[in-house]
């Protein structure tokens, strides 16, 4: 039996903070602690928007980041719901608990883990570099790359033996150049996606796959500028992203930006 939840759970104070965020947190403390439960039906991103005398933007922004760290999911046709996911990751919180714990104590030996030992040494390095600021005080450093995620934690022997399954039963129509716009079983479950988890109107003919966001970046840009448009772009900001717009011809504006995001007005 669905059971629904027709009204907030999260009450917003316009001065703590970013919208989505107080919603995020509401939502993912009433998960946690019970209040919401595997299987109830969350309101529509449009209704709660209302409820909350709000742009829809935010309650996007918050469910969907609840759905991709599973606690939410949407289902065709039927609405958002708390997901069923969400009892595992109780179920699991327990015995990492007690993992943790047996580290901490020699019970376990952490280094035999796969992949532990490479995180350990990535995580002393981080922890032993310091930077002294302009004012004198000391901050932790972390290692951070643009665009490069940590290839040493890459699940090769996962990802090898997947494309193994499924080399050896790929129909010869895949080895042929497919459909300019991408695979379509692809962006037709785009499309489902974006329906249910959105409310965006489109089907597949309307989905475009690219080869990554620098691709993505460039085809708007050509779209949306021409030479002498002025574009208006945070600084600092993602640099692969200002030289795709600027080579439409288009001129850029910076604006700057604090911990909130761009500083307007």
């Amino acid at each position: 039996m669905r059971r629904s939840i027709p009204e907030p759970v999260v009450a917003l104070d316009p001065g703590s903070g970013p919208l989505y965020q107080q919603i995020y947190d509401g939502y993912r403390a009433a998960i946690l602690d019970g209040r919401l439960r595997a299987g109830h039906r969350v309101p529509s991103t449009r209704a709660l928007a209302e409820t909350l005398g709000i742009s829809r933007l935010p309650v996007l922004n918050a469910f969907e980041q609840l759905s991709h760290e599973g606690y939410l999911e949407g289902r065709v046709g039927s609405g958002t719901y708390v997901a069923a996911s969400v009892l595992e990751k109780e179920r699991a919180a327990p015995r990492r608990a007690k993992h943790r714990a047996q580290a901490s104590t020699g019970g376990t030996n952490i280094d035999r883990l796969p992949g532990q030992r490479l995180q350990r040494e990535h995580q002393a390095n981080a922890r032993s570099v310091r930077v002294v600021g302009a004012m004198g005080v000391q901050a932790d450093c972390r290692p951070f790359r643009l665009s490069l995620p940590g290839l040493d934690h890459f699940p090769h022997a996962t990802w090898s033996r997947l494309v193994c399954r499924h080399a050896r039963r790929m129909p010869v129509e895949l080895m042929a150049y497919g459909e300019p716009a991408g695979y379509l079983p692809l962006r037709e479950a785009i499309a489902d996606h974006l329906r249910v988890t959105r409310a965006v109107s489109c089907d597949a003919s309307q989905i475009l796959i690219v080869s990554g966001s620098q691709m993505a970046l460039q085809l708007c840009a050509r779209v949306l500028l021409g030479p002498g448009d002025v574009f208006y772009f945070e600084e600092p900001g993602y640099f692969g992203a200002r030289q795709a717009l600027a080579a439409t011809g288009a001129r850029a504006q910076t604006v700057p930006v604090d911990d909130q995001g761009l500083m307007i007005g």
